[in-house]
């Protein structure tokens, strides 16, 4: 028996696989050859100083100080599956297991009675908060005085 389990070879097929190019009339394009060998880009660069000049590609200069440093975005994004797969299974299975759909699946109003019902969501309404008014009668000037015997 354990002869036949390890026994695949009537399982599968030999592929063999026709790279020469000579049976279907096409070949490497060879007029590039010591333009693009590493070796002769490293002695003109050694004698130059400079590069290759790419024709095709038009200089640009970006302003990235905004984007978020890759760690941080690693971190951002691990979170953000770590929260997702927090929910509850029946709700991932709903937009099969994709973060991608839960922004579009929270936005349809349809799916509110199960976010409710497992407690992903509160549509009760807020109890209202008390808003504080200002004493009108204070000095504003006066707020921001530090008495120095109560200290800082």
């Amino acid at each position: 028996m354990e002869n036949q389990l390890n026994n695949h070879s009537h399982y599968s097929k030999r592929v063999q696989i026709d790279c020469s190019g000579e049976k279907h009339g096409y070949k490497t394009d060879q007029s590039d050859l010591k333009k693009s060998d590493i070796n002769n880009i490293m002695k003109s660069y050694a004698k130059s100083g400079l590069l290759p000049v790419q024709q095709d590609k038009v200089a640009q200069y970006i302003d990235n100080t905004l984007v978020m440093p890759l760690e941080d975005a690693h971190a951002l994004m691990s979170e953000a599956k770590s929260l997702f797969n927090a929910l509850p299974p029946q709700i991932r299975k709903l937009m099969d297991n994709d973060p991608r759909k839960l922004e579009s699946f929270l936005k349809d109003e349809n799916n509110h009675p199960i976010l409710e019902q497992y407690k992903v969501i509160n549509k009760k309404p807020l109890e209202e908060v008390k808003k504080v008014e200002p004493n009108p009668s204070a000095d504003p000037a006066a707020a921001n005085v530090i008495d120095p015997a109560q200290g800082v």
